[in-house]
C-alpha cells in the first residue's frame, strides 16, 4: 500500500511540475482573450494558395482586437507545429504599436508604413513572412499568434531576434493573447 501511495505522490508531483512549467511559458502565460481574424481565411479553414510558397507567398491580412488598454506593444509569430523537424517559425515580429491593429496583405516587412515592426529571423532564414510550404502528405496547422505586451523592446538587434529570443523577451510581459489557425496541405 505504501508503494502505491509513493507512486501516486510522485505522479502528482510530476503533474504539478508540468503545470507550473506550462504556466511560465509566454505562450500560455495569459488567457486567449484577444480576437484575431483575417479577411483572407477564417479560423480553422484552408489558407489560400496565394498566401503559401506554392503561390505568391504573400502574408494574409491579419487583424486583432480586444487588446488591453495597458498594452505598450504587440508581438506576432506564425508557427507550424506539424513540421517534421519540430515547430517551424514562419514569421517573428515585435514592437508593433500597442492596441487593436491590422497588417495588410503583403510581406509584413520592414517597410510596412503603418506598423513598423522589428522583424526576427524565421526558420527559412528570412526577416519577413514566409507562407506554408509543407512536405506533401498530411495537413499542417499554422498558428498566427498575437501577444499584447506590457513593454516595448527598444534595444533589440533584429539580427539576433529569432524564435528563442522572441520567447525569452516576451516571457513575463504578456497581458493577453489571441490566435488564428489556418490549414494547408500539398
Amino acid at each position: 500500500m505504501h508503494h502505491i501511495l509513493t507512486i501516486t505522490t510522485a505522479t502528482l508531483f510530476a503533474t504539478a511540475m508540468s503545470i507550473a512549467i506550462d504556466w511560465s511559458s509566454p505562450v500560455t502565460a495569459a488567457e486567449y482573450t484577444m480576437h484575431v481574424s483575417s479577411k483572407t481565411f477564417k479560423d480553422g479553414q484552408v489558407i489560400p494558395k496565394e498566401n503559401t510558397a506554392d503561390g505568391a507567398d504573400r502574408a494574409p491580412q491579419l487583424a486583432w482586437s480586444n487588446t488591453p488598454g495597458k498594452a505598450q506593444s504587440i508581438a506576432i509569430c506564425v508557427t507550424d507545429p506539424d513540421a517534421p523537424a519540430g515547430e517551424w517559425w514562419h514569421y517573428i515580429a515585435i514592437n508593433l504599436p500597442g492596441g487593436d491593429g491590422e497588417l495588410a496583405t503583403g510581406k509584413w516587412g520592414l517597410n510596412d508604413s503603418q506598423a513598423k515592426p522589428l522583424l526576427g529571423k524565421n526558420d527559412f532564414g528570412n526577416y519577413a513572412y514566409n507562407g506554408p510550404s509543407p512536405p506533401a502528405g498530411k495537413e499542417h496547422h499554422y498558428y498566427f499568434k498575437v501577444f499584447a505586451l506590457d513593454t516595448r523592446f527598444d534595444n533589440v538587434d533584429s539580427r539576433k531576434l529569432n524564435k528563442e529570443t522572441f520567447e525569452r523577451l516576451i516571457g513575463g510581459h504578456v497581458l493577453a493573447k489571441g490566435k488564428l489557425m489556418g490549414i494547408y496541405k500539398r
